[in-house]
């Protein structure tokens, strides 16, 4: 199970994951919590609504990726932080239903910073249960001065598994190039490696939150 704020994370952080679990015999679920309403679009909306695409991108990148299972919230974008309790219960459910064997979001510096990022990461790491391994998506020690906010760098976990795409890195590229109405880094999307750190649920991991324009 992959868990995310927001449309295009879960290509842009896990698609090679998802893309091997599947391969394995797994059953691949990705929660996604919002519907992406408060970014910006970059292309002719075509009369949809920001969500309303968005909704439509999703779809079509985790048909590329193969994921079994796509759960779809409509919680607030971009405050995610203010109101945790009104989606914090609703992830816990997801979690619960699932029943995971691995869990995977973003660490907690967010790489963005983004507060949605943090507030969840932080929040799963008290919502999975001693049995659910968790890992958080970090970025290679080389990569990550260009890609980690500033800010939160200090903050970044180590890697601690490297995930070799292969061939699919190509897919992943495709279900990035899927979510066409964001501007996003595709220099991350082009790697052919994804980084993870293995969370300690015993261990307190100092973050914060910092001022961020979405």
């Amino acid at each position: 199970m992959v868990v995310y704020p927001h449309p295009d994370d879960e290509t842009m952080a896990n698609g090679g994951f998802l893309m091997a679990a599947k391969q394995l015999g797994w059953k691949t679920i990705a929660v996604i919590l919002t519907k992406g309403g408060a970014g910006k679009v970059f292309v002719n909306p075509r009369g949809l609504s920001l969500k309303e695409l968005r909704t439509l991108e999703l779809t079509k990148a985790t048909k590329i990726l193969k994921v079994d299972e796509l759960v779809l919230g409509d919680f607030d974008d971009g405050n995610l932080r203010e109101q945790k309790t009104k989606w914090s219960k609703w992830v816990s459910e997801q979690i619960n239903k699932y029943n995971p064997e691995i869990a995977v979001t973003y660490d907690h510096s967010g790489i963005s910073g983004h507060p949605d990022h943090i507030v969840l990461s932080l929040e799963i790491k008290k919502l999975v249960n001693k049995k659910t391994m968790l890992l958080w998506s970090t970025i290679s020690p080389g990569f990550a001065k260009r890609i980690v906010n500033p800010n939160v760098f200090e903050f970044a976990s180590q890697p601690d598994y490297k995930l070799d795409l292969g061939q699919n890195w190509f897919k992943k590229w495709r279900a990035a190039r899927a979510h066409a109405s964001q501007s996003l880094n595709f220099r991350f999307a082009w790697q052919h490696f994804e980084w993870y750190h293995k969370v300690d649920l015993g261990k307190n991991y100092p973050h914060k939150f910092v001022e961020f324009k979405i």
